[in-house]
């Protein structure tokens, strides 16, 4: 877990989870409303399931021996994916950094920050921060679904090789 750690993409992924477990007023009164008001049932959305496989099979399971494979190429959700790939710390990089073109000038970047983007992207880190404290301290569940969330970690890191899907009841 501390090469996890000191890895971007498997950071991006660990976030999505965390990020998820902290949701703004918006989407955490949203997904109270789909369980009071729907009955819906809780569910881990596909992007949360696949991050975590993501993290658990395709990064730290690939150090720990890369000559396995899958029986079938998993289907991860695309945004999962992306982020494992890279593209939400190339974003993060074009925020802080200015890229060089090949002739030395400032390459374009296709990322817009605007003061909205900041304030939203500063409010999610406050959030990631209170979650992170709280586990910290020892709170028992400090986030919505954490122990949906902690579930699904148990499994993963207690299996080897098997990964989760929606229909696991997650």
């Amino acid at each position: 877990m501390l090469r996890a750690a000191r890895d971007h993409s498997c950071k991006q992924l660990l976030c999505v989870v965390v990020d998820y477990l902290s949701p703004d007023t918006e989407d955490f009164l949203e997904r109270c409303n789909a369980v009071v008001l729907r009955h819906e049932l809780r569910q881990l959305p596909a992007r949360i399931v696949d991050a975590i496989n993501i993290l658990r099979h395709e990064k730290i399971g690939r150090w720990v021996s890369q000559s396995w494979v899958w029986a079938e190429d998993p289907n991860y959700d695309p945004d999962a994916v992306a982020i494992a790939e890279g593209k939400q710390d190339r974003l993060k990089q074009d925020a802080i950094y200015v890229r060089l073109a090949g002739d030395g000038g400032v390459a374009p970047t296709h990322a817009e920050f605007t003061r909205e983007r900041i304030r939203t992207e500063r409010d999610r880190a406050d959030r990631l921060a209170r979650l992170t404290e709280g586990v910290l301290s020892g709170e028992a569940y400090p986030g919505l679904d954490y122990d949906k969330v902690e579930e699904l970690l148990r499994a993963l890191f207690a299996s080897t090789g098997q990964s989760c899907t929606m229909g696991d009841g997650l």
